[in-house]
């Protein structure tokens, strides 16, 4: 009998993971009380982005996904969605003018772009972080629908499966990403429509 691969293997065992989670949450409210002694909340969010950064799709799902951003705290989870998103994201995407999430920060700045590169992998993971602070905002702040708010949902998800679809063509053919990767993309965009479908029955 075949078992599923278990993803979190190079993190650790799933309780290692919760321990991260848990303790980056503990440093990240010692940097906003003490940044002269510890070190500034930027800095560290900017280290942690070097190691998430770089990692394989199911790994960066296991730290960007909602459920394990329910152990930090509300603002440390959106601000550090949008720093990993940052990095990720086509540079056409405005720059909000603070960390503060809202429904009009995500359509407006995040929800209509793909990725900076045509690398599948990075197309998901653009979609993975919107899909993140899109349910931050469902589960405490609510969601309100609208036809603009179904639109940027749309074109995002279509602008980043048409950039992941450059990936393989050309020179560097084979290098954008696979299948699997694919898969990750779609599911991503399949539980964004399924989150704001939800919002129109609200």
């Amino acid at each position: 009998m075949t078992s599923l691969p278990d993803v979190s293997a190079p993190l650790g065992v799933p309780q290692s993971v919760i321990l991260r989670l848990r303790l980056l949450s503990l440093l990240s409210t010692v940097s906003v009380f003490l940044p002269h002694t510890f070190t500034p909340l930027p800095t560290l969010y900017d280290l942690y982005l070097e190691h998430i950064r770089p990692l394989p799709l199911p790994q960066f799902f296991l730290l960007v996904s909602p459920s394990s951003m329910q152990y930090l705290h509300l603002s440390a989870a959106s601000s550090l969605t949008q720093i990993i998103l940052r990095s990720v994201i086509a540079s056409s995407a405005p720059l909000p003018p603070t960390d503060d999430m809202t429904q009009e920060t995500l359509e407006r700045c995040y929800l209509p772009y793909p990725a900076n590169t045509s690398n599948i992998s990075d197309n998901a993971k653009v979609s993975l972080c919107i899909e993140t602070l899109l349910r931050l905002l469902q589960r405490h702040c609510g969601l309100d629908w609208s036809e603009n708010f179904q639109e940027s949902v749309e074109k995002g998800i279509e602008a980043r499966e048409q950039k992941a679809k450059k990936a393989g063509k050309g020179k560097g053919k084979g290098k954008g990403g696979g299948e699997d990767e694919r898969m990750w993309l779609r599911g991503s965009a399949e539980r964004i429509r399924g989150a704001v479908q939800l919002s129109k029955g609200q």
